[in-house]
């Protein structure tokens, strides 16, 4: 912990602490150069709450290869919302580059999280998944945005 602490540049952390560790977590979830070594952190972190959040923060920024190391990392018992969003992230790069089958989005959709859909209508043109979630979204806010982002 203390060479990821030099790496990134968090000296004054007290690494005794959770808000320490985190501080030095956090600088190192934006460096990708930080990964080996904050992987390494991750898996011997005592807190595994803490460690489950580092592992949520890297899924968006790693190749979909390398998730299912990352949710390895965490005890058995703290690994499924990291796993579900490492998931999650997979469905949404497949909407994004066009490869997420069209006929499945009426099938899946009512099973994504109100974060995954989300992230959806922010970031997809896709007139098919718009389209259905501008009826099919979880909240108002998400048919809301499905419509706008038409």
């Amino acid at each position: 912990m203390v060479r990821l602490q030099r790496l990134v540049g968090v000296e004054g952390s007290d690494l005794g602490s959770d808000h320490g560790r985190w501080q030095v977590y956090r600088q190192a979830i934006e460096r990708p150069e930080a990964f080996g070594l904050l992987h390494e952190c991750v898996a011997g972190e005592d807190d595994p709450a803490l460690a489950s959040s580092v592992v949520v923060g890297v899924l968006g920024r790693v190749d979909r290869s390398e998730r299912d190391a990352w949710v390895g990392a965490l005890p058995p018992e703290f690994a499924d919302f990291a796993r579900r969003r490492a998931e999650e992230w997979g469905v949404l790069e497949d909407v994004l580059s066009g490869d997420y089958p069209g006929e499945r989005v009426e099938e899946d959709s009512p099973n994504w999280s109100d974060w995954l859909q989300l992230k959806i209508v922010e970031e997809s043109a896709d007139p098919r998944v718009l389209g259905h979630l501008t009826t099919g979204g979880r909240t108002k806010r998400i048919r809301r945005l499905a419509r706008e982002s038409r």
